[in-house]
């Protein structure tokens, strides 16, 4: 029976409850979307229907069709079944018992005018790159799932090109190359269509600042999910540090103007720790959504952040359950671990049905047709060196081996490397021991709970390390990682005010504002070394002029060349680059039938 306690109200008391507003909103979205999946095309009609009947190969739709369908019904069935069962478990989820007490630290005034001059950096930095050449993994995606492109027109003898279109269905659903960040390339692909809007050009051109465009928004949203972490365990001198951090580091950098799916990563990732650590402290909705949307931005964008998330609920889990069971030997009632643990079922289950929905097409469109991914590269001393200088220093240093394979002797490696950038080198020496101390700051001065979250969250590349090594046995890159940063940074930050305030005690400064303008004003100079000096990532060092040759990407035996206009043309490799894209060679298109 439906408690009193909401059905015995009159209308005025009820639109002031929040469980009204929370029981209108589920109907309204249970109403939304039966009327959605009554209104799409159904994968047992229409042309879905007949390429499964006769065994044919599925598009991109189909795969949206079929899986997005009924992973939809389901999710719209559980969430209505949750909004139902609200009459019972709304009130203990709300209990007046619960703690309220105050968590966390606030930012001042000069903490926010510092936060506002590091995203101004940050923007600045980033947006005089959205315009550099597009890479090669850039270029899979735009030409697969973003845009398309031209190539040589099948049985015409005269050279004629034609384009090849992609759109929403390729965008949402495909992913036979396994090179389609979904949430990415939707975003993007939303940016084009309001570029082709405003611009009025052609559809056969794009735009790459456009495509860039939603990702780097979203890295700096990102930054201060980074500054909002750290509030929960450190003052906001330390937060406006970890900020400064992750707003120069080169590898951030890098990311945040990539059309791929690591711009959100880096957006999820500290918006899913700083879920966690603020909601095991004081167990509001808000925290609980952060946790939860932010694992599912992460994997939605990049399925590899499943390293992070897995253990990342785990401990969550785990801090949940370890009191629960102090509160049962001790014979007490426990509201506060029951209200956590309902508001965590209730926002886990909403967002994650909705997340199966939209990820679960392109994941089974890879899975049904994906090709062999290669065998992985051996995890060497140089290995470990490029994981090393990608986070330490945001620079990934190649070692030459001989023409037989074989590495140079350690010492040899280092006298080549190390004279060419010394400051750089300092810099990620100097690393590695603030990370320590930063790491044994959090252990001496976090809450237990922030403790757990945060080590889990530490340990998750070699997790993953471990995982490919000895279990999938592929490939692994040090960008594969790039979910560790935004904890890194929150554990280097700790370390840097640990270093700072040491060294300011050694000066006649009055402690408070004019420590943290000093630590800032050094983070910030260091790092502006590193992005923006002579010695930093070669991609993002340095403004660069726009590109005015076509950038080519060898596959096979075509090569693929993406214009600066916007255009990506397949072209024989054993065939003279057209350094101007071949306008003549375009077929005239055929008139309606």
């Amino acid at each position: 029976m439906a408690p009193p306690s909401f059905l015995h109200k009159s209308w005025p008391e009820r639109f002031r409850d929040p469980h009204f507003w929370f029981l209108l909103g589920g109907v309204i979205f249970v109403t939304v979307a039966l009327v959605i999946l009554r209104k799409m095309e159904h994968p047992w009609e229409g042309l879905t229907a007949w390429r499964i009947r006769e065994g044919r190969r599925w598009l991109p739709e189909d795969y949206g069709r079929v899986y997005a369908f009924w992973a939809g019904l389901g999710a719209t069935l559980l969430i209505g079944l949750t909004v139902i069962a609200s009459l019972w478990w709304w009130r203990p989820a709300h209990p007046a018992s619960a703690g309220t007490q105050a968590v966390g630290h606030r930012l001042h005034r000069y903490h926010w005018i510092a936060l506002g001059v590091i995203l101004l950096l940050a923007a600045f930095v980033r947006g005089q790159h959205l315009d550099r050449f597009v890479l090669r993994d850039e270029q899979d995606t735009i030409r697969y799932h973003l845009h398309g492109f031209y190539e040589p027109v099948r049985g015409d003898d005269t050279g004629a090109i034609g384009f090849t279109e992609m759109g929403w269905a390729d965008a949402a659903f495909g992913n036979r190359h396994g090179n389609n960040p979904v949430l990415m390339t939707v975003l993007s692909r939303a940016s084009l269509e309001i570029w082709w809007q405003i611009s009025g050009v052609a559809r056969d051109h794009y735009s790459i600042v456009a495509i860039r465009l939603p990702g780097c928004l979203a890295a700096l949203a990102g930054v201060l999910a980074v500054a909002w972490c750290v509030l929960a365990f450190a003052p906001g001198r330390v937060a406006v540090i970890a900020a400064a951090i992750v707003a120069i580091h080169p590898l951030h950098i890098d990311y945040s103007i990539q059309a791929r799916g690591y711009a959100y990563v880096l957006l999820g990732v500290p918006l899913a720790v700083a879920g966690a650590v603020w909601a095991l402290q004081r167990g509001r909705w808000r925290d609980w959504i952060a946790l939860v949307l932010g694992c599912a931005i992460s994997l939605y964008a990049y399925l590899g952040s499943v390293f992070l998330v897995a253990p990342l609920v785990v401990a969550v889990f785990g801090v949940l359950a370890a009191r629960g069971w102090t509160a049962r030997r001790q014979s007490r009632p426990a509201p506060d671990v029951t209200r956590d643990v309902i508001r965590l079922g209730v926002v886990g289950l909403i967002i994650t049905s909705l997340y199966i929905t939209f990820a679960l097409p392109a994941v089974m469109c890879f899975r049904q047709v994906h090709e062999d991914l290669p065998r992985m590269y051996a995890m060497d001393w140089a290995w470990w060196l490029a994981f090393w200088t990608a986070f330490a220093g945001g620079r990934i240093f190649n070692i030459r081996t001989s023409e037989t394979g074989e590495l140079p002797p350690i010492d040899q490696a280092f006298r080549d490397l190390v004279p060419d950038y010394p400051l750089v080198w300092i810099g990620m020496v100097l690393a590695l021991p603030i990370a320590v101390i930063g790491v044994v700051r959090l252990w001496r001065t976090a809450p237990p709970a922030v403790r757990v979250v945060l080590i889990a969250a530490l340990l998750s590349p070699f997790i993953q390390t471990a995982v490919h090594h000895f279990i999938t046995r592929i490939v692994l890159f040090a960008y594969y990682f790039i979910y560790w940063l935004p904890p890194l940074a929150c554990v280097a930050a700790l370390g840097c005010d640990a270093v700072i305030a040491r060294l300011v005690r050694l000066r006649p400064l009055a402690a408070g504002g004019r420590g943290a303008v000093a630590a800032v004003s050094l983070v910030l100079m260091i790092g502006a070394y590193f992005s923006v000096g002579a010695g930093g990532n070669p991609y993002v060092g340095q403004r660069r002029p726009a590109p005015t040759e076509p950038t080519v990407h060898l596959r096979n035996t075509f090569q693929w060349l993406s214009y600066p206009e916007g255009r990506t043309l397949k072209h024989p490799a054993d065939q003279p680059t057209p350094p101007e894209f071949p306008e003549h060679l375009i077929a005239p298109a055929k008139p309606p039938q």
